[in-house]
């Protein structure tokens, strides 16, 4: 299992007519971050080799120790989160 999610939006094209994708993925765009018990939504970004999140203010977003599972989906892509007592829908474009 993990222990934090990432939601991270990028966007794409198709490149062929197989349906192969090529996605930017060190262009930063919008992202959820799912750790600790909470949502945060924010941005990410890529520099140095490396890639980074952070809230809307701009500061960065901590994890929780362990694994981290991030999801890319293409801009333009609603997002639907749920837990037990809340239901939310993020739009990415």
């Amino acid at each position: 299992f993990a222990s934090s999610v990432v939601v991270q939006e990028v966007s794409g094209r198709v490149l062929d007519r197989e349906g192969r994708l090529r996605l930017a993925t060190r262009d930063g765009g919008w992202a959820a971050v799912f750790t600790s018990g909470r949502t945060v939504i924010g941005q990410w970004g890529y520099r140095d080799g490396k890639t980074w999140f952070t809230d809307r203010d701009g500061a960065p977003i901590s994890f929780s120790d362990g694994p981290i599972w991030v999801s890319v989906v293409l801009d333009r892509t609603a997002v639907q989160t749920s837990a037990a007592d809340d239901a939310d829908i993020m739009d990415c474009g």
